[in-house]
């Protein structure tokens, strides 16, 4: 089955629902992220204030994590401006709105896994 006839309102509940759940993701990641970011400077800084400063290695990587809300946006907004009730959802697009398997969902996914408690 190449596209499928879906109801306009029931697209437009599920992206936005998913968009909130992508937004909660992101915003805990962000908060592990600035933990994570704090302790390791503060790791860096009692390092390079001992006596054994020069020993130090500064390494630091820490990928911060990116928010892909305006992907959920665009796909909201055009499914606004559409003008039937009944819209056609190819099976590409079902993926990403209703099974939320976007093409940056595991980059998004590996990233604020990083930062999970």
């Amino acid at each position: 089955m190449e596209k499928i006839q879906v109801a306009k309102t029931a697209v437009l509940e599920v992206l936005r629902k998913n968009k909130e759940t992508h937004h909660t993701e992101f915003e805990e990641a962000m908060q592990g992220w600035l933990e994570k970011a704090k302790k390791k400077l503060n790791n860096l800084l009692e390092q390079l204030n001992s006596d054994k400063a020069s020993e130090a290695k500064i390494e630091v990587y820490l990928p911060k994590p990116i928010s892909y809300e305006k992907e959920y946006d665009k796909a909201i907004k055009m499914v606004e401006f559409e003008i039937r009730d009944i819209i056609e959802i190819s099976s590409s697009d079902f993926e990403k709105y209703f099974l939320d398997e976007w093409l940056w969902k595991g980059d998004f996914l590996s990233n604020t896994g990083l930062y999970k408690k």
